[in-house]
């Protein structure tokens, strides 16, 4: 079924289970939100422009408020809810609005060996760059999710995020990830190698 979002284009891509801090400076922004957070309703990170954005994007709700100023300026943390595509834009309101249909993953369940090893390679990427490793819940894990989650720690160029998000294959989304995880894995065990544990490359 269709419903009527705002829609908010920025020069980013949301990911479901997702949390990002954004300034809402704009006063048709600052309007939206406000009407947001009164409703306790959603909204629509589209990647692009005002004029020019994708018709897939992300519904999202506002999770927390850091700061709100004396001008109506607010600084927020977002979290994405739904993979979202745009019927048709709207003009009801000062800021962009449209009917959208959400869109939900194929229903396949992808393979578990798979998603262990992903999990596997994602850690030992996360231990190796950073030193520390705060394993993801695995209780009744929703694999959907789990693919975004670590998605977003990859920092994928933005429009590598937006096809990851277009994908409703959860088994190509965690290919995917392997892929990437075991390029960056290989450069990061020779880095390790290198520097010997003493900080210093040899």
């Amino acid at each position: 079924m269709s419903e009527q979002l705002p829609l908010f284009p920025l020069d980013m891509v949301l990911l479901p289970g997702v949390r990002v801090p954004l300034h809402i400076f704009e006063e048709r922004y600052r309007l939206m939100i406000s009407e947001c957070l009164k409703q306790k309703s959603e909204f629509a990170i589209m990647w692009g422009t005002d004029e020019d954005f994708n018709d897939i994007g992300c519904a999202a709700r506002v999770n927390d408020i850091i700061n709100r100023f004396a001008d109506g300026r607010m600084n927020i943390v977002i979290e994405g809810t739904d993979r979202i595509r745009l019927i048709e834009e709207r003009e009801d309101y000062e800021y962009k609005s449209g009917l959208i249909v959400r869109v939900a993953d194929d229903g396949n369940a992808p393979d578990t060996k798979l998603i262990k090893e992903t999990r596997l390679l994602y850690a030992e990427a996360l231990k190796l760059s950073i030193g520390w490793y705060r394993a993801l819940t695995q209780d009744d894990e929703d694999a959907g999710r789990l693919s975004y989650t670590i998605a977003s720690a990859l920092s994928l160029p933005t429009n590598n995020q937006q096809t990851f998000l277009e994908q409703v294959s959860i088994e190509r989304r965690f290919e995917y990830l392997r892929n990437i995880l075991s390029e960056t894995l290989g450069e990061l065990r020779e880095h390790t190698r290198r520097i010997g544990g003493n900080g210093k490359a040899h």
